[in-house]
C-alpha cells in the first residue's frame, strides 16, 4: 500500500526528515501541481524477482526477471456495469494453455499456487470495477507498445553488501512519479539478473540506474529490452 499524506505539514516534515537522516521510508510523487497539467495516474506495474522481499522471493520461484503484478487506474474506464461472465470467462482465458504464464502473471500470495484466484481478484479489482471486460482488461496488461508509458512507480530497497538500492517493483504510464521503500537516497539503483550463474559464465548481470533522474534512464522501452524480453523474447520479435 502507497503511504498517502494528506497534510503540507507532514510533506514539509518529510523533506528535513529526508536530509537529516540517511536512509529513506517515504512515499513520494514528483511534478506539476498545475491543474492544467494534471494526468491521471494509470500504470501497467511488474515485481521484480528479489530474494530479499516478500513477493519478489515469490515470483523468483517463477521468474528469474518479473512478475507481472496487475494495471492500477485511477478513473473509470467505461460505464460498462459487471456480467456475471466476467469471472468464469477471465478464468477460463487464464487458464487456457496456461496463459497466465505467458505473461508472468503468478499468484504470489501463495507460493504453492500460480492461478487463478489472486488473479481473478486482481481483475476485479482492478479492472471490472473500472469498467473493463475480460478481454479489455487483458488487452491493458499485455500492450508492450512503448508510447506514452513514463516511470510512475518505483520501489527500492537498500543493499549494504552492493552499496546501491535494489529496484523490486516498477510501474509504466501516465501520472507523477511515485518512490516508495527503504532506500538510500543518495546511491543508484540497480536492476539485479538473477538467472542461475552459469547462464551469463559466473558474472552477477546488473543494469545500474542514476540516482538523479531515474525516469531518463528507466523507461518502459528500456525495461521492455532489458528485462520483459529477456524472460519471454517472444515479445519483442
Amino acid at each position: 500500500m502507497l503511504i498517502q499524506f494528506t497534510s503540507i505539514f507532514a510533506k514539509q516534515m518529510l523533506v528535513i526528515l529526508s536530509k537529516i537522516l540517511f536512509f529513506s521510508v517515504i512515499s513520494t510523487s514528483y511534478g506539476s501541481k498545475n491543474a492544467a497539467s494534471f494526468e491521471p495516474f494509470e500504470s501497467l506495474q511488474f515485481i521484480l524477482a528479489d530474494p530479499m522481499s516478500k513477493n519478489g522471493a515469490i515470483c523468483l520461484q517463477h521468474s528469474a526477471f518479473y512478475c507481472l503484478h496487475g494495471y492500477i487506474f485511477q478513473q473509470k474506464q467505461s460505464s460498462r456495469p459487471p456480467q456475471e461472465s466476467d469471472v468464469p470467462l477471465m478464468s477460463s482465458l487464464l487458464r487456457s494453455d496456461n496463459y497466465y504464464q505467458l505473461i508472468n502473471w503468478f499468484d504470489l500470495s501463495n507460493s504453492s499456487s500460480s492461478c487463478c484466484d489472486a488473479q481473478l481478484s486482481k481483475y476485479q479489482a482492478q479492472g471490472q470495477n473500472y469498467g473493463l471486460s475480460p478481454f479489455m482488461f487483458l488487452e491493458k496488461l499485455t500492450n508492450y507498445d512503448v508510447s506514452g508509458k513514463k516511470l510512475n512507480r518505483l520501489s527500492l530497497r537498500y543493499s549494504p553488501e552492493l552499496c546501491l538500492n535494489v529496484v523490486t517493483y516498477v510501474g509504466f504510464g501516465s501520472g507523477k512519479i511515485q518512490v516508495t521503500g527503504l532506500y538510500n537516497n543518495s546511491v543508484d539503483y540497480l536492476i539485479v539478473d538473477r538467472r542461475p550463474l552459469p547462464d551469463f559464465q559466473n558474472e552477477l548481470q546488473i543494469i545500474r540506474i542514476s540516482y538523479k533522474k531515474p525516469e531518463t534512464q528507466l523507461t518502459f522501452e528500456f525495461f521492455k529490452t532489458n528485462v520483459i524480453c529477456k524472460a519471454n523474447p517472444w515479445i519483442c520479435e
